[in-house]
């Protein structure tokens, strides 16, 4: 919800507000989707002596308050740099997003006063408890709009079956017009089935089986061109995923590193799924 300066019972430093003579505050905030992620890209301006020290030394930090109603979701990222960045993944996002922008003290800061205040307040002091919000920056609104269709739903294309040459001991990969096939040896299959039954195993296995599948797929297309494929499933798939992200297709073959490529893609399966292997384990450690 967008801050209503009027309610504070403290000078606020604000764009277009009468608690300061000269001072100013403000933020910039740039919205990126990247696949499966937003990246807010937030730059704080500050021009007031006693606050930029305050910055400098870490008393007061930059907010940025992330809010999706529809999804329920709702992140307070700070930082003590003038410029940062913040992600979020965008499966927790859908519909309306609203993004607001704040200096807030991390401490309690007694006696705070600002030779700068407007004649209201001049010659005034206030102790500031931590939480206390001293500055309003940019406030904007974005839609993240999903579609059935959007790149989530691995079954879609790609097929894990069990090879049934015996002879063959390793994994394979082949690709036809509708999904990219993996082929699994008795064992692993088995082995494969039995995990794939644990929501816990998901990501592990995507990491395992899918970006290798996907990486071998960027490579042959790196090698021999995308003709012949252009209308199978899969690629109308994959386009479609990069277009949805503002990114070329094409050019993502040519020069993007396929290892990459594919994590995004899928979510980043690998971190996830290390994460999930290692929760409720108390015994592990950095």
């Amino acid at each position: 919800m967008r801050q209503r300066i009027n309610y504070y019972p403290i000078p606020v430093l604000v764009r277009g507000g009468d608690n300061y003579k000269q001072s100013s505050f403000d933020t910039e905030i740039d919205v990126v989707r990247d696949m499966h992620k937003v990246k807010i890209h937030l730059k704080t301006s500050l021009h007031n002596p006693e606050l930029e020290a305050l910055f400098n030394d870490g008393s007061i930090v930059t907010g940025c308050h992330v809010e999706c109603s529809q999804c329920c979701y709702r992140r307070l990222f700070t930082t003590g740099n003038w410029e940062d960045d913040f992600y979020v993944d965008e499966a927790r996002l859908n519909g309306k997003v609203e993004i607001s922008t704040f200096l807030t003290a991390t401490r309690d800061i007694p006696g705070y006063t600002s030779a700068d205040f407007s004649e209201d307040y001049a010659g005034l002091s206030f102790d500031l408890q931590q939480g206390m919000r001293l500055g309003t920056g940019q406030w904007l609104t974005f839609q993240i709009e999903k579609s059935q269709d959007d790149f989530s739903d691995s079954s879609s294309i790609f097929s894990i079956l069990l090879d049934v040459d015996k002879k063959h001991t390793e994994l394979s990969i082949d690709y036809d017009e509708r999904k990219i096939q993996i082929f699994l040896p008795e064992d692993a299959f088995n082995h494969y089935r039995a995990l794939s039954r644990d929501p816990q195993y998901t990501e592990v296995l995507h990491g395992m089986l899918l970006i290798p599948a996907l990486m071998k797929v960027f490579n042959d297309m790196k090698q021999s061109g995308t003709e012949g494929w252009q209308d199978s499933r899969w690629f109308l798939s994959l386009r479609n995923a990069y277009e949805k992200a503002g990114r070329n297709f094409d050019q993502a073959i040519q020069d993007g590193d396929p290892f990459e490529e594919a994590q995004k893609l899928l979510a980043g399966p690998l971190a996830k799924g290390l994460e999930k292997l290692t929760q409720g384990d108390d015994s592990y450690e950095d």
